[in-house]
């Protein structure tokens, strides 16, 4: 495995503001951002740390499996921070991957990217991956209690919900909300902010407040939107392929371009007419680890058969 080459900083020399939701995509590289080492405060959690640089709980947790995912961390502990990405194939709109729970704006005409960490559903509430867009937009909006979410809130709490919460701050659905044409679905803020970054929604996508108001000032309707399942990511950089591997989530769906599962598929759709040849053991270490770092692969003189591994 090659040594990572991490940009080492403290939270006490870099100040939060030096960091952005928004990355320039330079000409012919498939990553931004910078994986580092950040330095906890006394009682911080890994999600408050993760917090201060736009990265997600599982992310963080996935990053720092030494760590207490939910514990509080010393005083000046290192913490990695994986705020390093490949880019999703897609580059269009909007476009969210279940595996990472983030998701991605592609400005049209534009260089940049900009990429939150969201909350999505949990078991049995799976968001579905789909091609829609964005149908659409509302400030302050108004919550419309499906009768199955009703249901399960009686059932697991007792409390009886309204047909329809106003908006407020018992509203779920926060200031701004974001209506895709695939029924039932938002994208919207939230009154539960230590959801964001797991899979915790009955489906719909859950950002940050100040999340979604950035994004929602940019989006307009007729945006495109397509959510994927792509546990493994792989792209290039300075001439080197690297491979970002995350624990995968079963959605429930089968094999397609948006629910990619394979990594060797996802690994040879980013080799188009690449005379390189992979080393599917250095492949192998990645996959394992699912750290969700992008780490870069050796090469092989000559092509390796990857049967013996992927299936």
């Amino acid at each position: 495995m090659f040594k990572r080459n991490y940009l080492i900083l403290s939270l006490l020399f870099c100040p939060l503001a030096a960091f952005s939701n928004q990355y320039q995509i330079e000409p012919g590289s498939d990553l931004v951002g910078q994986t580092f080492t950040a330095r906890s405060e006394s009682g911080e959690t890994l999600t408050d740390v993760g917090n201060r640089y736009g990265v997600g709980a599982y992310e963080m947790a996935d990053a720092n499996p030494q760590l207490p995912a939910e514990g509080e961390l010393y005083s000046g502990q290192p913490v990695t921070v994986p705020a390093q990405f490949v880019l999703p194939k897609y580059r269009k709109g909007i476009v969210i991957n279940i595996a990472e729970c983030r998701l991605y704006y592609f400005p049209e005409h534009s260089n940049i990217v900009y990429t939150y960490p969201v909350g999505l559903g949990r078991q049995g509430w799976r968001t579905p991956t789909t091609s829609t867009s964005i149908i659409r937009k509302a400030t302050n909006p108004s919550w419309t209690v499906s009768s199955t979410i009703r249901a399960w809130v009686l059932e697991q709490t007792g409390n009886h919900l309204p047909n329809v919460v106003p908006p407020g701050p018992e509203n779920p659905l926060g200031a701004y909300a974001m209506y895709l044409g695939t029924h039932g679905y938002l994208i919207h803020g939230t009154n539960q902010p230590w959801s964001i970054g797991k899979t915790t929604s009955a489906g719909c996508v859950r950002l940050f407040n100040a999340d979604v108001e950035e994004l929602y000032q940019q989006v307009k309707t007729g945006t495109p939107v397509k959510v994927i399942n792509q546990p493994y990511k792989a792209g290039w950089q300075n001439g080197q392929f690297f491979v970002e591997a995350h624990v995968p989530i079963n959605t429930g769906s089968t094999p397609t371009d948006l629910n990619m599962i394979s990594a060797e598929r996802s690994i040879m759709a980013a080799l188009p007419n690449r005379d390189m040849a992979i080393d599917w053991d250095s492949v192998r270490s990645i996959v394992s680890s699912q750290n969700g770092i992008p780490e870069p692969v050796r090469m092989n003189n000559s092509w390796a058969s990857s049967e013996t591994y992927y299936q």
